[in-house]
Parts: C-alpha cells; sequence; structure tokens
C-alpha cells in the first residue's frame, strides 16, 4: 500500500513539474521589424533608400492585414514607397497576406536627403497587427549621419550640324560642346575623339584652348584647360560632304577625361540626311568712271548665292545700253559671241566678269 502511494505522489510530481506533458503550448504570431538604410551615411541632396524586414518570429501564422508606418525625419523628403504583396499610401503601407512562422515580408522607403551635410538623421517606423502577442519588437530606429556628394568630374556632350540637311559635295561644321555635369572640375586630360565617319573627309577642327590632330582616320582634340562645374568648352569639327544625295551621315564624337566618374553619358551623335542643295545665280552691272567715258568697260558679275555649286554651262546675254555701242565681251572661262556669253565651269566660288 505504501509502495503504490509513493509511485502515485512522484507522478504527481512529474506532471506539476512538467505542465507540457499535459498540454501543448498555445501558439502565437510575433512579428519584429528591421531597419536598414542606404547610402550609410546619407548624402546631402541624394536620395536614401530605407529598407525594412517584417518577421514571423512566433509559432503561430500572423494573418492580415499587417500594417507599417515610417515617420521619416526633419531632414528627409519622402519620394516613395513600394514592396512585393504591399499596398502604399504615403508613408503608411498595408500588407494583406499571411505571414507564416519564420516567413517575411519586405518593403522599402526612398527619401531625399535635405539635410544640410553635418547634420544627424533618426528615422523610425512601427509595425502593427492585431494578432500580434509581443509588442516589444514593434519599432525600429536608425540614425546616421549626412555627409556632403563627394567630388566628381562627368563629362558629357552635344552636337549641332550646319547647313542641316548637308548638302552633297559642300563643307560641313559640327560643332561639339563639351560640359561638365559633375560637381567638381575635370582637369587637365579633357579629350574629344571623332571616329571616321563614311561620307565626311575631315577638313579642319579647332577650338579656343583645343589642340586637334588626325591620327588614323580619327581625329583627336585635347583640351589642357579646366572644365569647372556646369562649365563647357566647344571645338568644331569641318568636313566636306563626300556622300551621295539621299543618304543620312551618322556622326558621333565621344568625351574623356581620366577623373570621370560616369562614362556612360560620354558619347552624343546626330544624325542628318544629305540634300541636293540649289543653285542661286545673282548678276549685277558696274559702269565706270561716272559720268561716262568713252573707252571705258561696262563690267557684268555673275555670283552663285546658293548652298550648291552650279553646273556650266552658265549663259549671259547684254541687252546692251542706250547711248553705248557695243565693242566686244570677254573675261577669264567665258567664250563670247556677240553679246552672248557662255561659262562652262562651275561658276561657284569665283565671281565672273565680262
Amino acid at each position: 500500500m505504501r509502495r503504490t502511494f509513493w509511485r502515485l505522489a512522484v507522478l504527481g510530481i512529474v506532471l506539476f513539474s512538467f505542465p507540457g506533458l499535459a498540454q501543448a503550448e498555445k501558439a502565437y504570431c510575433d512579428l519584429k521589424i528591421e531597419k536598414t538604410v542606404s547610402p550609410s551615411p546619407l548624402v546631402s541632396g541624394q536620395q536614401a533608400v530605407f529598407t525594412i524586414k517584417i518577421t514571423n518570429v512566433g509559432t503561430d501564422a500572423c494573418p492580415g492585414p499587417t500594417y507599417v508606418v515610417d515617420s521619416g525625419a526633419p531632414g528627409l523628403a519622402f519620394v516613395s514607397a513600394s514592396g512585393p504583396g504591399w499596398i502604399c499610401i504615403g508613408q503608411t503601407c498595408t500588407y494583406l497576406g499571411s505571414i507564416l512562422p519564420g516567413g517575411s515580408a519586405t518593403l522599402t522607403y526612398t527619401y531625399t536627403v535635405i539635410a544640410s551635410p553635418g547634420a544627424s538623421i533618426t528615422n523610425c517606423a512601427e509595425v502593427r497587427n492585431n494578432n500580434d502577442r509581443n509588442a516589444a519588437n514593434n519599432r525600429v530606429c536608425v540614425s546616421s549621419k549626412v555627409v556632403a556628394l563627394p567630388g566628381r568630374c562627368d563629362l558629357t556632350c552635344s552636337v549641332k550640324v550646319s547647313p542641316d540637311p548637308l548638302i552633297a559635295g559642300q563643307p560641313a561644321t559640327f560643332t561639339v560642346t563639351v560640359t561638365n555635369v559633375g560637381n567638381a572640375a575635370c582637369s587637365l586630360s579633357n579629350q574629344v575623339v571623332v571616329p571616321p565617319i563614311s561620307g565626311l573627309s575631315f577638313v579642319s577642327a579647332s577650338g579656343v584652348g583645343w589642340t586637334c590632330t588626325q591620327v588614323g582616320g580619327q581625329v583627336i582634340c585635347n583640351y589642357p584647360g579646366t572644365i569647372p562645374s556646369n562649365g563647357s568648352a566647344t571645338v568644331v569639327f569641318t568636313y566636306n560632304v563626300t556622300a551621295s544625295l539621299g543618304t543620312t551621315i551618322n556622326f558621333c564624337s565621344n568625351v574623356a577625361n581620366k577623373d570621370d566618374t560616369n562614362p556612360g553619358n560620354n558619347e552624343c551623335c546626330v544624325r542628318v540626311p544629305v540634300a541636293a542643295g540649289n543653285c542661286d545665280l545673282v548678276c549685277g552691272k558696274k559702269i565706270e568712271p561716272h559720268p561716262v567715258a568713252a573707252g571705258y568697260p561696262v563690267t557684268i558679275t555673275v555670283q552663285n548665292v546658293g548652298d550648291s555649286p552650279c553646273p556650266g554651262p552658265t549663259w549671259i546675254s547684254d541687252a546692251g545700253i542706250t547711248g553705248l555701242t557695243f565693242v566686244s565681251a570677254s573675261g577669264p572661262g567665258w567664250t563670247c559671241v556677240g553679246s552672248t556669253c557662255s561659262y562652262a565651269p562651275p561658276s561657284r566660288p569665283a565671281e565672273r566678269s565680262r
């Protein structure tokens, strides 16, 4: 009888000391919030991304909705918030799905840093879910210093062409403007390189402060001076258009500097068609001296003011002048029969007279 009593007593102690043997612990939802920021330190005038991770460290699922509110901070200007499965309105985001034990949901907040260098910013966020049994891990804050944007040289370029369209057989100029869009000067080794271009024959290149040479078909121009932030330097390339009427010329140039931090914007191009141009002849008549004296010539000048050559022949006929008697007509390159003359070579650029 005593032995049975002691056996029952020991069993009672065991059940009292380990209640889990009698009843399993109830599962629970427990959301934990974590936050990181990039870059760190923050850079004045630039954007910063705060990444928030919500993890269920409990033993039961956390059904939606789950809310996250990021409070921002003085010195930060809100830009956007988003994440897979999240619906964000302003700085409040809602996750309608269920977060299983060990599972997580991530979202990001983007701000522009408007604080001055030297400031310190603390940004906090909270997570809420009506099923969460532990509020102690529902709030998180990160602090970061604000620094100035590091100095960087960043060259880009633009190109303008004249005339547009190009005229077959005529010269054309391509004006390349090199601009420093960085926040620090670009010094010593600024360079523009134009590769060989089909349909164009190089003539010259020049610009204030630039030294240009043609090497193996490509044209290389160096600017040893300093291009300050938001400053620019211009160089002009002249070519003869050898391409045929109806074709298109693709002119590209590349800029470089050994300190350039952004090579992605170093090329600039322009596509321009080749046209025939226009022949436009004008003529003028001059009689000297005044008043008219016997034996002095009448000079007629024919000039092409168009943008394309005027192929020969070119004819001119003088109807005479009352009070004057025709004697003869002549001029370099002209063939005259009576008062009618023809000129076979192109009349541009030289002016011709008779």
